[in-house]
């Protein structure tokens, strides 16, 4: 059997430290940190056994708890694009609000190393 599956994440809780130092010339952005937490995790089955036992398997996989154990796994590539993304907020909105946020956030990804037009890697 072959498909995908979806974890819906609810009651997120983030946390946000940001230091910025005043300089002679500029403001820097000297620390920068985020963490989150979530209370409820469950996991959906999208195209898994096509003959209906996608909700079983859904009602299972919740029950045995397997949507938090993802989640909890992959909290740390999770929490690191996040932290990308709001980092890339933070320079855009306070050092190159000129730009306009999308292209901005848009040269932000390219400056990580992104391909644009954006390309998406294949499973």
């Amino acid at each position: 059997a072959a498909g995908d599956f979806n974890v819906d994440v609810k009651y997120i809780t983030t946390r946000m430290i940001v230091v910025l130092r005043k300089t002679q010339q500029d403001l820097v952005l000297e620390h920068f940190t985020v963490d989150t937490d979530w209370e409820r995790t469950s996991f959906l089955f999208d195209g898994l056994w096509s003959l209906g036992w996608g909700e079983i398997a859904d009602a299972v996989m919740n029950e045995l708890g397997i949507g938090g154990v993802i989640v909890r796994k992959q909290k740390k590539y999770v929490m690191e694009e996040v932290k990308n993304y709001l980092r890339g907020m933070a320079v855009c909105v306070m050092w190159k609000p000129s730009m306009g946020i999308k292209e901005c956030m848009k040269q932000f990804w390219i400056d990580l190393g992104w391909e644009y037009p954006w390309v998406y890697p294949t499973c």
